[in-house]
C-alpha cells in the first residue's frame, strides 16, 4: 500500500512540475484540487447517508441520479457565465459561487440530518442538497470555466496567442482517478468519517483561494479576441487587409458545418448511456 501510494505522488509530482510555468500553476492546482476534490466528496456523502437511510442500492442510485444532475447543472453553469457575460461579471458570478459554497462547507461541519423513510428518494435529493450541493455545483463548474479562461488568455507574460488546454483537461481526469482509488484503499479505511470532513473542508478552502488568486489576475490580463481600445484600430486594419489578401489568393475555403441536430442528439444519448449502464449494474 505504501508502494502504491508513493508511485502515485512521485508520478503526480513529476507531472505537476512539467506544468509549472508562470500562469500554468495557479490553474493546474485548481483543476487538480477541483476533479479529486468532487470525486471524494461523493463516496463521503452517500456514506453519511448510512444511517438514515441504510445502504441499498435504490439509496445510492438516487445518490447517482443526483451527482450526475449536479454535474450537468455546472457545466451548464460554466457554460453561461463563458459565453454569456462579459470577463468582470464572470469573475464576479464565479466568485458568488465559491462565497456561497464556503458558507455551506462551514455550515456542515457537524451536520444534524433528519430523513423520512416514507418518502426516501425525496429524502436522499434533498439532504445531499442541503449537505454538499453549492460545492458540488461550483467544482463541477470550475473545470471547464477555467478551461475556458486559460484558452482565451495570454500563454504566456507578453504574448496574445492562446494556449490550448487540452492538458488541463487530462489533468482532471488524472485527478479524478486518483480520488476514486485513494478513497476505498486509503481514505475509507484508515480515517473516521469526521476526520474526513474536516481534511476535505480544508482541502476545499486551499482551492477557494487558488480560485481567488486566478480571478485577482485575471483582472487585468488581456484576453484573446477581445482587442484593447488602443489597438482597436490596428486590428480592424489588418483584419481588412487578411480578407482582402484571401480574396486576391482564390475562393474561400467552406469551414465545416456545423453539427446537425441528428448529431447532437447521437452524443447526448451516449454521454447519457454510460450514467444509464453505471446505474444499472449498481447493486450496493
Amino acid at each position: 500500500m505504501a508502494a502504491i501510494t508513493a508511485m502515485a505522488a512521485i508520478t503526480a509530482i513529476c507531472y505537476l512540475s512539467s506544468l509549472m510555468r508562470p500562469r500554468v500553476f495557479l490553474y493546474t492546482a485548481a483543476i487538480f484540487l477541483s476533479s479529486s476534490l468532487l470525486f471524494l466528496v461523493e463516496p463521503m456523502a452517500g456514506k453519511r447517508l448510512l444511517p438514515l437511510l441504510g445502504g441499498s442500492s435504490a439509496v445510492w442510485i438516487t445518490c447517482l441520479v443526483f451527482f450526475q444532475s449536479a454535474l450537468l447543472l455546472g457545466y451548464l453553469c460554466a457554460h453561461f457565465i463563458a459565453t454569456h457575460l462579459p470577463r468582470r461579471p464572470q469573475l464576479l458570478a464565479y466568485g458568488f459561487l465559491l462565497a456561497l459554497s464556503v458558507v455551506q462547507v462551514t455550515a456542515n461541519l457537524d451536520p444534524h440530518l433528519h430523513a423520512s423513510t416514507t418518502r426516501p428518494i425525496f429524502s436522499v435529493l434533498w439532504l445531499l442538497t442541503t449537505l454538499i450541493g453549492l460545492p458540488f455545483l461550483t467544482l463541477s463548474a470550475t473545470n471547464p470555466l477555467l478551461q475556458s479562461w486559460y484558452a482565451h488568455g495570454p500563454s504566456r507574460e507578453g504574448q496574445d496567442s492562446p494556449k490550448p488546454p487540452y492538458h488541463l483537461f487530462a489533468l482532471s481526469n488524472f485527478g479524478s482517478l486518483l480520488a476514486l482509488l485513494v478513497y476505498p484503499l486509503l481514505v475509507e479505511p484508515n480515517f473516521s468519517l469526521r476526520t474526513q470532513t474536516l481534511a476535505w473542508s480544508v482541502a476545499f478552502l486551499m482551492f477557494v483561494m487558488v480560485c481567488c488568486v486566478i480571478m485577482a489576475s485575471r483582472r487585468n490580463v488581456p484576453v484573446v479576441g477581445e482587442p484593447a481600445q488602443g489597438r482597436a484600430a490596428a486590428f480592424v486594419a489588418e483584419a481588412t487587409v487578411a480578407a482582402q489578401a484571401s480574396v486576391a489568393a482564390g475562393p474561400a475555403v467552406v469551414p465545416d458545418s456545423a453539427p446537425s441536430p441528428a448529431s447532437r442528439m447521437l452524443w447526448l444519448l451516449m454521454a447519457a448511456g454510460g450514467s444509464l449502464l453505471l446505474s444499472a449494474v449498481t447493486s450496493h
